[in-house]
């Protein structure tokens, strides 16, 4: 398994939606979506919002102490 920024990467015969499904249901970073990247709104009925991937990086980069 290769790395990149500290993290292994998936092994290349991996099934790229497995690989998906566990890198986003790790247990500490579903929840961290969950808290901080889901709004729900109740205006005419529950309108769900949710961030993008590549917003969610920026902001825990961004947030994170050097």
């Amino acid at each position: 398994m290769a790395e990149h920024r500290g993290e292994s990467l998936a092994p290349e015969a991996m099934p790229t939606l497995r690989v998906l499904i566990q890198g986003l249901f790790e247990h500490r970073r579903f929840l961290d979506y969950v808290y901080h990247f889901v709004l729900w709104e109740a205006d005419e009925g529950f309108i769900k919002k949710i961030a993008a991937t590549t917003s969610t990086t920026a902001v825990n980069k961004a947030s994170l102490p050097p």
